[in-house]
């Protein structure tokens, strides 16, 4: 997926705009889709976590991360014609789950983290020192 989502950002001419600059009324109905079920996601596994329930919380990340982002959001990106809210949707669910998924894999994750800086707000800050999701 960060692959993917490289290549995505070099296909699209001019800069694409942080998921915070989108406006509400822009984002195409598979967009407020993902958004609500990574909201839903974060909370379920924060509680989980809380809960030392670990392998729990890391089936739900997979479940989301695999079917949800990658099988869902990621196909019904491919033919949209508004490629700059698609990317910025897309990256900002694919960074939350990087933040999530870290304490499971963190060297897997904080390697991801490095490749992806171009498209991170803060791009000199490390994974572990990112801010948990609310």
């Amino acid at each position: 997926m960060e692959r993917f989502l490289r290549m995505l950002t070099r296909d699209v001419e001019g800069k694409i705009p942080m998921f915070s600059e989108i406006q509400k009324k822009k984002l195409h109905v598979n967009d407020k889709e993902i958004i609500k079920k990574l909201s839903s996601t974060t909370k379920t596994v924060t509680k989980l976590l809380d809960k030392f329930r670990l392998n729990e919380a890391l089936e739900t990340l997979y479940q989301f991360v695999w079917n949800d982002l990658a099988n869902d959001y990621l196909e019904s990106t491919k033919a949209r014609k508004d490629k700059e809210v698609a990317i910025s949707v897309f990256g900002h669910v694919f960074i939350t789950s990087l933040i999530l998924l870290h304490p499971f894999s963190p060297f897997v994750t904080e390697s991801v983290w490095k490749e992806i800086k171009k498209l991170r707000l803060f791009p000199k800050e490390l994974l572990i020192s990112a801010p948990w999701p609310k």
